[in-house]
């Protein structure tokens, strides 16, 4: 067997609280004259402020480094041990996260070769023993100190994955603390070589980051960073098209060949969420996870401030599978609409249902069999044979009853001067929702005029031209549209958004390489109405 010898250095610890000295705060009343009368009385005060003061430090002793050398085919744990020390006199406690930092780059959790050997040996987090594929896997464990022990979370007490984003990994819970007395835990490092593992020398990293709830948010970059400090759990797409929570005691025992990836929930996207998150465009960007069907979508906060899904929504409607205001943008009735607002939807427990009344219509080829040109029926197509993934993906078309959740589109009248008008759900995941076309200038920082508000910050508010509008950030595809039963695409797209216009029209943002708009019709077009099919992409609420 091939000897290898893998040296694993313990990253930068970050202690990222502001430390200030004790502050004595003494106030004295001065009186200008003190009388004999007992009516007569002064105040004294006094008052003491401490701050709060927490720090996180690391210690390896001699002979416990995270360095070892190991021979292909062969499995160790218990690799060297780092002892992570943590103070806080914060009555509310603290929380640690953790994150893979391999070449400085946060998320990336492997462990690299030296240059002359090919990254493709390098080795990925899992916690397998034996195998076709090299692996490792790191354990925290706690230094028991009474009352000042630490909780380690989300499975990290055995051998667990390096978390590729932002994860909680232990926590504090709030109570009376003494800042001489320290909690402690250790990090130790299993990892397993495959039988073909080059030699070579194979470095990785973990950082970790000290918060308490005293303080102000943390100055987040990412999104999924913020998702992360909003104590949010990732989900475990396996290959079979099923998912498990991060969290579960199953999460422990997937073979890391079955797993697709991990990501955040889109349904547990919050305002607070996007708004934490300070980066933009390709900057931050990620995948997240529709719980409806286990689809994934790249994701960006774009420079309007948003977030925004960066490619198609790929939903397919059925008439058998009812959607909830639990995983879907069902919001609100309103009782000032009439009855055909309620058309499909029911209240259980305060959950809004809608069941669409039609099916998916998937296709072969260029025509749409079944399409019906009906407002009053929400209708979709999808691209069955697409082999476009990601961004290029042209997912699926939606009536504008469909984009709007709605089995009757008819009620709706000419919201365009007065979006508070618009329908209040959608066929979008729950917390987000379709973008608005107003009479509000794009050049407005805020602006409702949300898709030419992109225009006009990526494309130079350019009407003759999709230039900067069909590559990164905004990959807006040219997927066109399903009008009278025939699906035409790859040369202009249409996008909905929630804002109608008169009794058979809908606003829309449409594209192609000579022309960029939101708009109502298309040249005239009598068939460009609330029947036709076009494309989704959601924005944050």
């Amino acid at each position: 067997l091939m000897s290898s010898r893998i040296d694993f250095f313990y990253y930068a610890f970050r202690n990222i609280l502001l430390v200030s000295a004790p502050l004595l705060v003494i106030t004295a009343l001065i009186l200008s004259s003190l009388h004999s009368s007992a009516t007569n009385s002064a105040n004294d005060n006094l008052s003491l402020s401490i701050p709060i003061s927490c720090s996180l430090s690391a210690t390896v002793s001699p002979g416990e480094e995270h360095t070892i050398s190991m021979v292909a085919g062969t499995y160790e744990n218990e690799i060297g041990k780092t002892t992570i020390n943590t103070t806080c006199n914060d009555p509310n406690g603290y929380v640690v996260y953790a994150i893979g930092n391999t070449r400085n780059s946060e998320g990336s959790n492997v462990l690299y070769p030296t240059s002359t050997i090919s990254d493709t040996y390098s080795i990925p987090t899992g916690t397998n023993t034996s195998g076709d594929t090299s692996q490792w896997a790191m354990k925290l464990t706690v230094i028991n100190s009474g009352a000042y022990t630490p909780t380690i979370d989300n499975g990290y007490t055995s051998y667990s994955l390096v978390p590729n984003s932002w994860l909680k990994v232990v926590h504090k819970d709030p109570g009376t603390t003494d800042v001489t007395k320290n909690s402690a835990f250790t990090t130790t490092y299993a990892i397993y070589l495959e039988g073909s593992q080059p030699a070579g020398v194979y470095n990785g990293q973990v950082k970790y980051v000290m918060l308490h709830p005293s303080t102000a948010p943390h100055p987040t970059d990412t999104i999924e960073h913020a998702f992360a400090l909003a104590g949010k759990t990732k989900l475990i797409l396996k290959t079979d098209g099923t998912v498990v929570s991060e969290s579960s005691p199953e999460a422990e025992d997937i073979p890391v060949g079955d797993i697709v990836g991990r990501y955040y929930k889109m349904q547990d996207m919050e305002t607070s969420i996007c708004e934490a998150s300070s980066l933009v465009d390709e900057q931050n960007t990620t995948q997240l996870i529709d719980t409806r069907d286990n689809k994934t979508y790249w994701v960006t906060k774009l420079q309007d401030g948003h977030c925004w899904m960066t490619q198609n929504l790929n939903l397919n409607l059925s008439h058998e599978i009812a959607l909830t205001s639990e995983n879907t943008d069902l919001n609100t009735y309103d009782v000032n609409v009439g009855k055909s607002y309620y058309d499909g939807y029911s209240i259980d427990n305060n959950v809004i249902s809608w069941i669409p009344s039609s099916t998916t219509i998937g296709f072969m080829n260029a025509t749409v069999s079944n399409w019906v040109n009906s407002k009053n029926l929400p209708y979709s197509a999808n691209k069955i044979d697409s082999a476009e993934v990601g961004h290029t993906s042209l997912g699926n078309w939606y009536n504008w009853s469909a984009a709007i959740a709605s089995n009757n589109s008819s009620f709706v009248d000419n919201t365009l001067n007065n979006i508070s008008q618009n329908p209040k759900n959608s066929i979008c995941p729950r917390n987000w929702r379709l973008p608005t076309v107003s009479n509000q200038s794009a050049a407005v920082i805020g602006s409702t005029n949300e898709m030419d508000r992109l225009n006009y910050l990526y494309n130079d508010n350019n009407s003759n031209s999709d230039a900067g509008l069909i590559v990164s950030p905004l990959y807006l595809a040219k997927s066109g549209r399903v009008s009278n039963a025939t699906i035409t695409y790859g040369t202009s797209g249409f996008y909905q958004s929630s804002t109608s216009r008169s009794g058979i029209y809908s606003w829309f943002f449409m594209l192609n390489s000579s022309s960029a708009g939101s708009r109502a019709d298309f040249s005239g077009s009598g068939d460009i109405i609330r029947s036709a099919g076009f494309s989704i992409r959601c924005i944050a609420r």
